[in-house]
């Protein structure tokens, strides 16, 4: 049996659909071909007949990911988040424990600790980060690797 005759799940139904609505958002469909469309989306059996469906559409794009949720994404900058809010936090509960006399000397740790923390998020979007994880994990594997037998 042909793969366009295999039976079409749920989720390729809905695939189809979400391809439909993104096709209708690029202005490639009308609101009414939409309709059409997605009513024999729901309504398909096969995968052929979901395929047939979107035959004269361009392959789909993917979304971008947005750079903020990429830049935090990175093992480093969450690292240094973690650092930053677990140092200032434990700095600020001591000066006000300590009866919150006098000046406010946790804004020293904070700047100190926020320097770092804006420093990773550069590096991250400057992608200057991947270059030198590449090549420290290299340096680190190379380290790694028992010596040479003789």
């Amino acid at each position: 049996m042909a793969v366009s005759e295999h039976r079409a799940s749920d989720a390729e139904r809905e695939a189809t659909a979400d391809r439909l609505r993104l096709a209708a958002g690029d202005g490639r469909l009308d609101p009414e071909e939409l309709e059409e469309r997605l009513e024999a989306a729901y309504g398909a059996r096969t995968v052929g007949a979901l395929a047939e469906l979107t035959r004269d559409l361009p392959a789909t794009r993917t979304p971008a990911e947005p750079e903020r949720d990429r830049d935090w994404a990175s093992p480093a900058v969450r690292g240094r988040l973690a650092s930053f809010i677990v140092a200032n936090t434990v700095c600020i509960a001591i000066w006000a424990a300590s009866g919150a006399h006098g000046s406010f000397w946790p804004i020293w740790v904070i700047l100190g600790t926020g320097i770092g923390l804006f420093a990773s998020v550069v590096r991250r979007a400057l992608g200057v980060e991947e270059e030198h994880e590449h090549h420290g994990h290299s340096r680190r594997s190379r380290r790694l690797e028992p010596p040479p037998r003789r």
